[in-house]
C-alpha cells in the first residue's frame, strides 16, 4: 500500500474509475450472457418492455432463462471410472491398516453390487461393447482386492507400485469410457442449446452473446465445455466472448467477470496495442529479467526451498482462462 497521501487519492481515483468502466462495458441493449455451471445454463438478458439504458444495468432487472439438459450415460460411465479411483484413494496412505482394510471390503461389497447391476439390462443401460469393457474394469478391480486383503499385503511397500500397474492396466478402458461420456454430454449440450438459440433468437443470435463457464480449478486446462462453445462460436481461443472462471462465483460475480475481461481488453489494446495484453501480468516480463540476473549472479535459487531425495516431475499448472 501507497503511504504518501497524495499518491494513494490518486490509487483511489483509478480504483473507482477502473470500477466505473467496468460496470459500463456490457451494453446490454446489444449483450447477453449465457452462464454454463455444469448441466444448468442460465441467459440473462435485456427484457424490451424495460426501456432502461443498456449500461450499467441491475441484474434485478435483467431477464432471467434458466435451462437445465442431462446426459445419463454421462454420469454412468463416470462413476464406473470413479471406482478404481477409489481404491488408490483408499490404500495410497495416510489411514491405518485396520482403516484401510475397513475401507477396501466396503469398496467390495459396492463393486459386487455394481456387477449385478451390470448384468441387469435395465439398471445400467449400455452398448455390448461398453457392458464388455466395465465389466473388465470391476472384475480387475474385485480380483486385485481379493488379492491384496488375502496376501495381507495392504502394508506392503510394494502395493504402491501393485496399484499402479492395476490402474495402467485399465487406461484403455478408461479412454474408451471417457470418449463416449464426452460425446453423449456434448450431444445433450448441444441439442439444448440449440433449443436456447432457437427460443432466444433476440436475445442471442441477434446480439453479442457472452458464455462464461463456471467450474474447477483443475479441468480448466482444455475444458469439455469451453472447447464445444469455442467452436460453436468459431473461437480459436479463450476470452474472446467465452469465459472460463470459478464455480464459486455468483451471477453477478460472473457478469463482472465478463466486464472486467472486456475493460482489461481495452486497457491492453490502448496501452500495449494489444488486446490480450492484460491476460499476462504487467510485470510479467520484468520479473522474468529481474529473475534471471538473480539467477546468473547466484542469488536464486534460495537453498532451503530446493528439493532434494528424486529425479523431478516437469508439471504445467492448467490454470489457463484465470
Amino acid at each position: 500500500m501507497c503511504d504518501v497521501e497524495c499518491l494513494t487519492k490518486v490509487n483511489e481515483t483509478f480504483t473507482a474509475k477502473y470500477n466505473d468502466l467496468r460496470r459500463r462495458q456490457i451494453d446490454w441493449t446489444k449483450s447477453s450472457v449465457l452462464i454454463v455451471r455444469g448441466e444448468e445454463l442460465v441467459l440473462l438478458y435485456m427484457d424490451e418492455s424495460t426501456n432502461e439504458r443498456g449500461l450499467d444495468v441491475s441484474l434485478e432487472t435483467l431477464g432471467r432463462r434458466t435451462y437445465t439438459f442431462t446426459a445419463p450415460l454421462f454420469h454412468q460411465l463416470k462413476a464406473l471410472c470413479h471406482i478404481p479411483l477409489a481404491l488408490m484413494a483408499i490404500v495410497s496412505g495416510g489411514s491405518d491398516d485396520g482403516q484401510v482394510e475397513s475401507d477396501v471390503q466396503r469398496l467390495a461389497g459396492q463393486v459386487h453390487e455394481v456387477q449385478a447391476a451390470l448384468r441387469k439390462p435395465d439398471t445400467i443401460r449400455l452398448t455390448e461393447d461398453q457392458q464388455q469393457r466395465n465389466s473388465e474394469i470391476l472384475d480387475q478391480t474385485s480380483s486385485f482386492i481379493k488379492r491384496i486383503v488375502s496376501n495381507s499385503t495392504i502394508s506392503s511397500p510394494k502395493l504402491e507400485k501393485d496399484v499402479k500397474a492395476y490402474l495402467q492396466n485399465l487406461q484403455p478402458h478408461f479412454a474408451s469410457n471417457t470418449l463416449d461420456a464426452t460425446t453423449a454430454c456434448l450431444e445433450s449440450l448441444d441439442k439444448k442449446l440449440r433449443q436456447i438459440l432457437s427460443e432466444n433468437r433476440q436475445s442471442t443470435v441477434d446480439k453479442r452473446l457472452h458464455v462464461v463457464i463456471q467450474g474447477e480449478h483443475m479441468p480448466a486446462d482444455g475444458n469439455m465445455t469451453m472447447q464445444y462453445f469455442l467452436a460453436a462460436k468459431q473461437n480459436v481461443r479463450a476470452c474472446d466472448g467465452v469465459y472460463y472462471c470459478s464455480s464459486k462465483l455468483n451471477e453477478e460475480e460472473a457478469v463482472t467477470f465478463v466486464a472486467q475481461h472486456l475493460v482489461d481488453g481495452l486497457i491492453g489494446d490502448r496501452v500495449f496495442g494489444e488486446a490480450d495484453r492484460m491476460h499476462t501480468d504487467v510485470l510479467a516480463d520484468a520479473a522474468a529479467s529481474v529473475l534471471y540476473k538473480w539467477k546468473e549472479s547466484g542469488r536464486m535459487p534460495l537453498p532451503g526451498l530446493v528439493e532434494t531425495g528424486g529425479p523431478k516431475t516437469a508439471r504445467r499448472c492448467p490454470f489457463a482462462y484465470r
